[in-house]
């Protein structure tokens, strides 16, 4: 069985393969332009972050009066 030598064909057929790599570059300029991108996408982001100061209150205090509300 012949082994496929992938370098010994590109050597042999360089103008099919420039021809093949202007084409995939072309594509793949095309396929980049043609992608859709917002600035504001319409996913729902369902977390928070909040954050409560209280100088001087015990971690018991904050618990109870600050984050069980929340």
């Amino acid at each position: 069985m012949r082994k496929i030598n992938l370098s010994r064909w590109a050597l042999e057929n360089q103008p099919l393969v420039r021809y093949l790599l202007a084409v995939f570059i072309f594509a793949g300029v095309a396929a980049f332009f043609s992608l859709g991108q917002e600035e504001d996408p319409p996913f729902v982001f369902r977390g928070m972050v909040v954050r409560a100061y209280w100088p001087g209150a015990t971690a018991m205090q904050m618990g109870q009066q600050v984050a069980d509300p929340i």
